[in-house]
């Protein structure tokens, strides 16, 4: 038998240039037998097998690459189902998620071993969607929950795409599952906010308000008790009035002493919020562990409330088993906490009110004792009221207004009584609603209900908004007698909506100029290649060179501008890799206090032994200059710019990242700052306080969707004539860093060869991508669409195929998965306008528009081929 010894490496002494080079040769050992069958010598040939071997190693660091920035955010699996043979491999992400073994995900398993990790209640959706993605080959799309082994609930958006056969049979369906939980955490809190106001807006007892904000606290957060208490500060006790209690909990309504639950309460006593996730390591509870399991308490969160100081009030959450508390739980703690303890003084102020009244009310049913007993009781509720409420003539002059209404204006009756309505101190201070009013008022007179929402700026309380209703009032043979005007504050509802809204609207924007971005790289595409064609062949004299670089530059412009379009819509390719910040930031230095100018004083502050950070070097170089040329901007009199870098570990998570160990970069300014309005909108899309020309508005935006992308977060703290710190959190790379490989010289090679199939639906695109082939040194044939590009491979051979992703018809994976079928030789190189992970293969290799020449000729080397001159 031969002997084969494939991929072996050595080294060959080249005659010709004096140099030993490394090359892979196979090489086979073959007996040479006589007539007689006996051995008499040994054959030996070899075959060098380096560019085979250089094209396998390119493929499987490409396939790291994916998976290491898969990796930059813990919440990405992705996926991959061989639907004849019931067979889903996945990555260790994915596995998690689902719950399945990893070792057998890798190797395998079937389809059903996923699917039962969806809730019962999700399931049969996400099937049909499915079958309906195989049915058509179409794409599957589909948001949806995971019950996890402990019992938590994580929800997910998986994105795939279903690969057929010629006559329809379905072969696979790859793609992604997106961790979203924390997303939908949001919306569920900022809609039980939402609940939270408008449940509040119709109580006006203590205790029901306690108890209904409870039960909206505990079903939001999921824990076994909620609840709301008043404090003896010196018996260090605590009423409860009403709890909220899951079932098979019992109530704790009651005076309890803190004492007896652990030693905590001198940090309430200071104001500050006690977290407990676990009583029994805890040391503040350790000793009490034993009482506080007896109460399903064993993890906690007790929230003080103040006033002027004083700790008075406590909202509580508990929960039977032990849990870790993350920040998003604490801050939506805090604005239930702050919510109950308005509303509840609102009660109080009520109840106080009524008290108070008990007086006032017998006045006015001595003063109206001829009016009856029913009309005493009206006047009696018309006086208590919390809604401001009043009685005006059909032609709006002010005959009486309740307490509330004239608390409100800081007035008495008597300063009232008597004058238009619309002239009333309600509306005064509020530009342009005196002339709403007094429109109205005709309106009601004819025995029209009017009714809006208002943005009021009171005396009393500034601005504020409510819901007024003008009511006419008419006697036993209908005609108007009267306006009832009546306003209930809104403002809560509205803060929530609002924030509600805002988050939506992000995301709306990001995919709207995701999109934009795409379309962009479009038209980009043949611009660049076109003028870089130009620049090559030395077309024209001195004066057109000039032009043709003066085109390449404000081209280049514009990609980057693309690019920070799809850094904020998140959908920019990336290469992340382990990168150190600090001599990044050291290697920028000279450019950014070039570019401060001579009146800011620029300084660098490094900690010792810096982690590496998951980063791209270019990405990041272009976010720390974005947020330089802004503090530079934010001081235009001179100040100190300072850009630092740090680690830090984060255990429970914040609102921009999760747990875990992170490099902090950060850039500060001394300038003007910003105030909360502006801040607030510090990373929308194309807002900027530079005005117009001076600024483009998507430096923190790119620079907010970068950190994101890399699985970081984006701080912003700012005040205003203070200054301005930014802060880039980075996620701590597991590897080292790569140590720089020696630069090499640039031999000039033969010109590449080969029959290339070029496919675009874009004709401007494919033409331009055509030139730059041909100039390369290729022979090119075009089609317009992948169907159109079957036919044609089913009539001529090739060496390549480039394609568009995104084609109508037939997308570029598909068309490449149909030709290596048939053609398993072929190299495949898709072109894409951003990175759509959904969609994209991972195994194929992809470059992203717009590029030059040298671009694609690199990416074409890259897949093994000939190198181009």
């Amino acid at each position: 038998m031969p002997y084969v010894a494939t991929g072996a490496l050595f080294s060959a002494d080249d005659k010709t240039t004096g140099r030993i080079e490394d090359r892979y040769v196979d090489f086979v050992f073959q007996p040479i037998r006589d007539t007689m069958g006996k051995v008499t010598g040994i054959f030996l040939q070899g075959t060098d097998v380096s560019e085979r071997v250089a094209g396998e190693i390119a493929l499987r660091l490409s396939e790291e690459a994916l998976q290491q920035a898969l990796s930059a955010g813990d919440g990405i699996g992705s996926w991959d189902w061989d639907v004849p043979n019931d067979r889903v491999t996945s990555d260790l992400r994915f596995a998690r998620m689902y719950g399945v073994d990893p070792d057998r995900a890798q190797r395998g398993a079937p389809i059903d071993e996923f699917i039962r990790a969806i809730h019962p209640e999700d399931a049969g959706r996400v099937e049909a969607t499915i079958a309906r993605a195989l049915a058509s080959g179409g794409g599957f799309s589909s948001e949806y929950r995971l019950v996890q082994h402990d019992g938590s609930i994580r929800w997910v958006n998986a994105q795939g795409r279903a690969m057929l056969d010629e006559d329809g049979t379905p072969l696979r369906l790859p793609g992604v599952s997106i961790d979203i939980t924390r997303r939908k955490a949001n919306e569920a809190r900022q809609a039980a906010l939402i609940e939270l106001a408008d449940t509040l807006r119709d109580l006006a007892e203590p205790g029901a308000i306690a108890f209904a904000a409870s039960r909206i606290l505990a079903r939001t957060l999921g824990v076994s008790r909620a609840g709301y208490g008043t404090i003896d500060r010196e018996a260090e006790t605590i009423t409860v009035a009403h709890d909220w209690n899951a079932p098979g909990v019992d109530s704790i309504a009651g005076t309890l002493n803190f004492r007896d639950y652990g030693s905590y309460i001198d940090q309430l006593k200071a104001g500050d919020t006690v977290t407990v996730s676990d009583a029994r390591t805890d040391p503040r509870t350790s000793a009490t562990a034993d009482a506080l399991e007896q109460i399903h308490a064993s993890s906690f969160i007790n929230m003080p409330l103040l006033e002027q100081g004083q700790f008075v009030a406590l909202v509580f959450v508990n929960h039977r088993e032990p849990r870790d508390w993350s920040e998003d739980d604490i801050a939506l703690m805090r604005d239930f906490a702050e919510r109950v303890r308005v509303a509840t003084e609102r009660a109080r102020a009520e109840l106080a009110l009524r008290k108070a009244n008990d007086t006032l009310e017998e006045q006015v049913r001595l003063r109206t004792a001829e009016l009856g007993e029913k009309e005493a009781r009206l006047r009696a509720i018309f006086e208590t009221s919390f809604g401001f409420q009043g009685l005006l003539t059909p032609d709006g002059l002010l005959i009486d207004a309740n307490a509330t209404s004239l608390a409100a204006a800081a007035v008495t009756l008597a300063d009232v009584q008597g004058r238009p309505y619309w002239d009333a101190p309600w509306f005064a201070r509020t530009p342009g609603m005196s002339d709403t009013i007094r429109e109205a008022i005709p309106r009601v007179a004819d025995g029209e209900v009017v009714r809006q929402e208002v943005l009021l700026d009171l005396p009393v309380g500034g601005w504020r908004w409510f819901d007024l209703v003008m009511r006419p009032i008419r006697d036993a043979s209908g005609r108007v007698m009267g306006i009832a005007p009546e306003a209930s504050e809104t403002t809560e509802r509205r803060m929530a909506e609002e924030a509600l809204r805002q988050s939506q609207k992000l995301e709306a924007m990001g995919q709207l100029t995701g999109g934009v971005a795409h379309d962009f790289n479009n038209l980009l595409t043949p611009i660049i290649g076109s003028l870089d064609l130009l620049q090559r062949r030395g077309i024209g004299g001195e004066r057109e060179q000039r032009l043709v670089q003066g085109g390449l530059q404000s081209a280049e412009r514009a990609k980057m501008l693309v690019q920070r379009l799809l850094a904020f819509a998140r959908r920019q390719p990336l290469q992340p890799q382990p990168v150190d910040v600090g001599q990044v930031i050291g290697a920028m230095r000279d450019l950014v206090a070039s570019s401060s100018g001579p009146r800011v004083r620029l300084e660098v502050a490094i900690a010792d032994a810096l982690p590496a950070a998951i980063a791209e070097v270019n990405q990041l170089e272009m976010a720390l200059l974005n947020l330089a040329v802004n503090a530079r901007d934010a001081m235009p009199d001179g100040g100190t710019l300072t850009m630092g870098a740090d680690a830090v570990t984060i255990r429970s998570g914040d609102d921009q990242v999760g747990p875990g160990r992170y490099v902090r970069v950060s850039v500060s300014d001394t300038g003007s700052g910003m105030d909360a309005a502006t801040l607030a909108r510090a990373i929308e899309p194309f807002f900027s306080t530079k005005g117009i020309g001076k600024g483009t508005g998507l430096g923190l935006s790119m620079v907010h969707g970068l950190t994101s992308q890399l699985g970081g977060g984006l701080r912003i703290d700012s005040r205003v004539g203070l200054g301005t710190t930014v802060e880039m959190l980075l996620p701590v790379a597991e590897t080292s860093i790569a140590a720089p490989s020696a630069p090499t010289a640039d031999v000039a090679g033969p010109r590449a060869s080969g029959r290339v199939l070029l496919v675009d639906d874009e004709d401007v695109v494919r033409v331009a991508t055509a030139d730059m082939l041909v100039e390369l040194g290729y022979q090119v044939t075009e089609a317009e669409s992948g169907q159109a590009a079957l036919d044609i491979m089913g009539q001529q051979d090739f060496d390549l195929l480039v394609s568009d992703h995104m084609m109508p018809g037939m997308a570029g994976t598909d068309l490449a998965r149909i030709a290596v079928a048939r053609c398993p030789a072929l190299r495949v190189l898709i072109i894409s306008g951003y990175a759509e992970v959904e969609s994209v293969a991972p195994d194929l290799a992809r470059l992203t528009k717009p590029f030059r020449t040298a671009d694609l000729g690199e990416a074409i080397t890259a897949l093994g081929g000939d190198r181009p001159d």
